[in-house]
């Protein structure tokens, strides 16, 4: 009786060693990711499809930065076909984690469980992008 008490015992602690380097495994590689999703969420993205981002043109090309309408030149957006290739379903849901109405559009339309069209009109994003 007492060997078999102590070998259920030895079972027990290596079932135990094995359970907890598994969990010490999974909380290092989990705290990678979080480091790595918090570096990446940190970085400015370009809105796909929005020339005012890096190339130097714009559909008008007398307005600058500087001036004060500015905010009210239109941006152009590309075709949807070539919006839908620059985009894909990454998990984002909400309006706050888009940088354009295109790509809020394309999630509304080609990803599940989004949270941007809060009166289902079709029309994402209506007070941040599309409105």
């Amino acid at each position: 009786m007492k060997l078999t008490t102590l070998l259920s015992l030895i079972v027990l602690g290596v079932v135990a060693l094995v359970a907890f380097d598994r969990y010490t495994s999974y909380t290092a590689e989990r705290a990678e990711v979080d480091a790595a999703e918090t570096k990446a969420r940190a970085k400015p993205r370009a809105p796909a499809g929005d020339p005012a981002w890096g190339s130097g043109t714009r559909a008008d090309s007398a307005v600058s930065e500087g001036d004060p309408d500015w905010e009210s030149v239109p941006t152009v957006v590309a075709p949807p076909a070539a919006a839908a290739s620059s985009f894909r379903c990454d998990g984002r849901t909400h309006c706050s984690q888009m940088t354009s109405c295109a790509e809020a559009e394309f999630f509304l339309r080609n990803c599940p469980s989004t949270k941007m069209d809060g009166n289902n009109d079709g029309e994402p994003c209506e007070r941040q992008w599309c409105g």
